[in-house]
């Protein structure tokens, strides 16, 4: 499109040179700056946001803790043998319990069918995906190892075990608020609901997010299992030596399978962060972009500040000549730029927040889009461009303006 417009114009404007200073050479060089900064500007909260979201999910209280917590896969070899690994963990000082879980918590689901209304869905319009629980099964000391409250009834303990293919139902304890929500009372016969994988519930436990909070929150049950455990959870003493207890990790693997291959170690923090990959990801990304559309509309500034102090040096000297003051020079050449950047924010505010809005709307635990935001993305770019004018218009602000006269 510049290309298109700024061959329209007619050729002896150029010839004369006198594009450069014409209605139309002005026209064109302010339009190229205000879609500029418009884009930068968008892109610029859009990185805000994207940061802020990745921030509050990292930092989202997921109702246990996760401090201080090592966490390591085994493979199916090991999974008869948890409670004897259970054992051989717990036995260094800097290791204050170990808990172990079938499946990766807070990474993978195991959703089985719960007909929270009545089984025949298609008669009630609830879609299958809507009849689904997500069931856990770990180890009688899981809950105290991650710190899980106990909210009403009772704890289940090892004498609820039951076995992986589920040959009894299960005694389960369940998050208060997907109890409350679907009116599951203690003790209630939940055979035909869960199609014989839970008895009833024991109690209700404080609300875990049991998965990542970009993704849908299914109700989440707890049950014990003895074996078949491949993930397992250390909670260790706050002045814990990691190096030690990861090497004592190893050594006890090792012991009890020396056929083992040794798995990667984390805190289970770093478990968390690696579920928003892609959201750092897009942040970096988009604020590359915005870094390289801010430098090119710098660019552009300078290129044209240059010019007008160039072609406005008669005009600068006589008005100092006339009483005008440095200060005062520079505002007359500021304010121009204050106002396209003013503009060019009123452009972009409604097309980020756009942007923003449907972006946010695939999270369902999300940040409000915050006013403070837009106004920092604002000073940012006025700040920074206020700078460059007034550095590249103090020489001429501060010429001699006999010298300036001389010289054209």
């Amino acid at each position: 499109y510049p290309a298109w417009y700024i061959t329209s114009f007619n050729p002896s404007l150029a010839v004369k040179a006198g594009f450069a200073g014409s209605t139309y050479g002005k026209r064109l060089r302010v339009m190229l700056i205000c879609v500029q900064f418009t884009i930068s500007m968008i892109l610029i909260i859009t990185t805000l946001f994207v940061g802020l979201q990745y921030h509050h999910m990292v930092n989202f209280d997921l109702g246990f803790e996760q401090n201080n917590l090592l966490t390591f896969k085994t493979s199916n070899a090991m999974s008869q043998k948890s409670g004897v690994l259970r054992a051989e963990l717990s036995s260094h000082p800097d290791v204050v319990d170990v808990a172990s879980s079938e499946n990766i918590f807070f990474k993978e689901t195991a959703l089985c069918v719960f007909y929270f209304t009545k089984p025949d869905t298609e008669a009630i319009g609830v879609e299958q995906d809507d009849n689904l629980i997500n069931v856990h099964s770990v180890s009688s000391n899981f809950f105290n190892v991650l710190g899980i409250k106990l909210m009403q009834g009772e704890w289940i303990d090892d004498s609820y075990a039951v076995d992986r293919m589920f040959s009894k139902p299960a005694v389960a304890l369940m998050n208060i608020s997907d109890a409350q929500k679907y009116n599951i009372n203690l003790k209630d016969d939940l055979r035909r609901k869960s199609n014989l994988v839970i008895r009833h519930l024991n109690g209700y436990v404080s609300d875990v997010y049991t998965t990542s909070i970009d993704r849908r929150r299914y109700p989440s049950a707890y049950i014990i299992t003895q074996n078949d455990h491949r993930n397992y959870y250390l909670r260790l003493q706050p002045t814990a030596d990691i190096k030690e207890v990861k090497n004592h990790i190893r050594a006890s693997i090792a012991k009890v399978n020396p056929q083992e291959e040794m798995p990667e170690i984390y805190f289970f923090t770093q478990v968390v962060k690696s579920k928003y990959t892609d959201v750092r990801q897009s942040m970096f990304v988009i604020g590359w972009f915005a870094l390289v559309a801010i430098v090119i509309s710098l660019m552009g500034v300078f290129g044209i500040v240059w010019f007008e102090t160039q072609h406005r040096r008669r005009e600068i000297a006589i008005r100092k000549v006339f009483g005008s003051t440095t200060s005062e020079l520079l505002w007359m050449l500021n304010s121009r730029y204050a106002k396209i950047v003013v503009a060019c924010f009123i452009a972009a505010t409604p097309v980020a927040g756009y942007v923003v809005d449907k972006w946010l709307q695939k999270y369902p635990e999300r940040i409000d889009i915050y006013w403070w935001v837009f106004v920092v993305a604002l000073l940012m770019i006025m700040g920074v461009t206020l700078a460059l004018v007034t550095s590249r218009s103090w020489r001429a602000a501060n010429e001699n303006p006999a010298d300036v006269v001389k010289g054209e």
